[in-house]
C-alpha cells in the first residue's frame, strides 16, 4: 500500500461539508424519484394517494 499524502487541516472540514451537501442533494433527488414512481404506480392501480402522506411513526 502507498501512503496517502497529508491533507491540510483547514481544507478537510470544508470538503466534508461539501460532501455532506452533495449527499443531501443526491438523497433528495432519489426521494423525489421514488415519490414520483410511487404516485405513478398508485394511479395505475386506481388508488388515490394525493391527500395521504406517509407516516414514519411506528
Amino acid at each position: 500500500m502507498t501512503a496517502q499524502p497529508a491533507k491540510p487541516q483547514g481544507g478537510s472540514r470544508r470538503h466534508s461539508k461539501e460532501t455532506q451537501e452533495e449527499v443531501v442533494r443526491s438523497l433528495e433527488r432519489e426521494l423525489k424519484l421514488l415519490t414520483e414512481e410511487r404516485h405513478e404506480r398508485a394511479l395505475r392501480l386506481g388508488l388515490d394517494i394525493a391527500g395521504k402522506t406517509p407516516t414514519t411513526d411506528q
